[in-house]
């Protein structure tokens, strides 16, 4: 159900009490407190009784009213949408057995439609926060994985639980960083996240090594462009291929010798790989144990061999085996980084996955209390004594002030 412009706005003031503020921390947001939905099943209403009445309201007390059931959803959409809704004065709540006779501000339906998009985005920080207390009681934690869990209690009480994620190429929802705490399977924009954070490194470390991390999009736009009837007549001269040939020339002309990245194979599963131009060879790392993807080995083969003439090797990049559905994404990347910061990391053993997906959240949620903090002083200003100090981002300018 989308939210509607038309319906009765919250006051300011009861709004702030009723409703979370955006800048709540993930920690405040758990204990934010939300009425329950009730059950559309229950039989104490009947779906074609009036919720709306012409009458003033009898109930306005703001604590009572949070305490109250929210109508199950197909009441709540008929709601919303009822003609009667600009002349009523008041909500009946036949939804809810102890407030049968009450009538509640207009302001009310407002509040139940923000509280039903609200729900699920609290049940995943509540999901999260409870498989994180799992990992820390579990038979199988280590004194790592008790370190790691405290700091991330730690960074919750630090991040914001709305809003977006800062400091990355792409823009997505800090609810994206639950995926971390928990068994789900990494998406695109995760996998994204984790080769910018590679390439950030390789950047640092191994600037003048020719080495180009691109996201997971790559091996879909080369196989997309491969298995398109026209699409390697086109590629020539086509617009929209002009990314993959910059690229291929940079590969063949040796201005980079390297492209890593993680593809997605079936639509659900991740797998690494290597093109090292230099060595005219393709690594392939697949943490199932599977030789390189027909789909895959198609596309890049047609491509390297448009921009080299050359046919390039196909060997093995070293990649833990996997035991269970959802780590896939985590080890195809531990992977990558292993090959090109050997010093740095090591290959992540197979019953101690979910503590690198920890420490993958916390450097992402760095990065992006980094840039927030960044972003905040930037927009700020710092007096001191006489004179004022303007942090713009691109250095400080100094203004003088009276005394």
């Amino acid at each position: 159900m989308a939210k509607d412009p038309q319906l009765p706005q919250i006051p300011c003031e009861i709004q702030k009490e009723i409703l979370p503020d955006k800048d709540l921390s993930v920690l405040d947001i758990l204990k934010f407190r939300l009425p329950a939905a009730a059950r559309s099943n229950n039989g104490s209403f009947n779906h074609s009784q009036k919720f709306l009445s012409t009458l003033t309201p009898t109930l306005t007390n703001i604590e009572e009213i949070r305490t109250i059931p929210t109508p199950p959803l197909a009441v709540l959409d008929e709601l919303v949408k009822a003609p009667e809704l600009l002349s009523s004065q008041s909500v009946l709540c036949l939804h809810a057995p102890g407030f049968v006779t009450e009538r509640l501000p207009m302001w009310t339906l407002s509040y139940w439609v923000q509280v039903f998009h609200l729900r699920p985005l609290k049940k995943k920080w509540l999901d999260a926060e409870e498989s994180l207390q799992k990992q820390g009681h579990s038979k199988q934690r280590t004194d790592d994985t008790k370190g790691l869990v405290s700091q991330v209690q730690n960074a919750l009480a630090c991040i914001s639980w709305a809003g977006d994620i800062k400091g990355f190429s792409a823009s997505i929802s800090t609810i994206h960083l639950t995926t971390y705490l928990t068994r789900e399977w990494f998406t695109d924009e995760h996998e994204n996240q984790m080769l910018y954070l590679l390439q950030q490194e390789v950047s640092r470390e191994r600037r003048e090594d020719g080495i180009n991390v691109c996201d997971t999009f790559f091996m879909k736009r080369l196989i997309d462009l491969q298995q398109d009837e026209d699409g390697p007549d086109r590629y020539a001269t086509g617009a929209n291929y002009a990314w993959l040939r910059e690229k291929g020339q940079e590969l063949a002309t040796g201005v980079l010798d390297m492209l890593v990245t993680i593809a997605n194979i079936g639509s659900n599963h991740w797998v690494a790989i290597i093109i090292d131009f230099k060595s005219s060879n393709i690594l392939y790392g697949d943490s199932m144990g599977s030789t390189i993807d027909d789909d895959v080995e198609k596309a890049l083969t047609w491509w390297i061999h448009q921009h080299t003439g050359k046919h390039f090797t196909k060997g093995y990049l070293p990649i833990t085996r996997q035991r269970d559905g959802h780590s896939c994404g985590i080890l195809a990347w531990t992977a990558l980084a292993h090959y090109l910061f050997p010093g740095t990391y090591s290959l992540v053993n197979a019953g101690l996955v979910a503590n690198e997906r920890l420490r993958m959240f916390l450097r992402v949620s760095d990065r992006h209390n980094e840039k927030v903090s960044k972003d905040y002083n930037s927009q700020n200003f710092v007096i001191n004594e006489k004179k004022v100090f303007r942090c713009n981002g691109r250095g400080i300018r100094i203004y003088c002030s009276s005394s």
